[in-house]
């Protein structure tokens, strides 16, 4: 398996892609219907992802305006839902 010998330039790169994502949201479609936290996503609807609201929301990230790259150091990265950064 292929590892990057520059560790610290993939944390930069993805920080810089947190705080200005490519776009601001994206969408998906429900392939079945799906329950989520209560409420039913009936299939076929689409789904809009707010990947910049996400990206910066103070329950998820420790300094949710500041380029901090230690955003992405492995212990970050575990304690860290896996959906609240998508790039």
């Amino acid at each position: 398996m292929f590892r990057p010998k520059l560790s610290y330039l993939d944390k930069v790169i993805k920080e810089a892609m947190r705080l200005y994502p490519v776009t601001a949201a994206t969408s998906r479609v429900v392939h079945e219907d799906l329950q989520l936290d209560g409420y039913v996503i009936p299939k076929d609807t689409i789904v809009l992802l707010n990947s910049s609201g996400v990206q910066r929301h103070p329950k998820y990230w420790e300094k949710p305006d500041e380029f901090y790259p230690e955003h992405f150091d492995v212990e970050a990265v575990a304690k860290r839902l896996i959906l609240t950064y998508f790039n």
